[in-house]
């Protein structure tokens, strides 16, 4: 997704894994492909999921 900033790309999956927890193994894919494609670290993916499980979102 190019022409995002980090903190656009982060934003964006946040809201996503937000959307989806609990996750679904094809929930999971979903949010492992939006992560590769947004450009996100892997570490930054798992902190962004932590935090959304954390606030117990869902």
């Amino acid at each position: 997704m190019k022409g995002r900033t980090p903190a656009q790309a982060a934003e964006v999956y946040t809201a996503s894994a937000w959307m989806l927890d609990p996750l679904s193994p094809p929930e999971r894919f979903y949010l492992d492909a939006l992560a590769r494609a947004l450009g996100l670290e892997a570490a930054l993916a798992q902190q962004i999921e932590a935090a959304v499980a954390a606030s117990g979102a869902a």
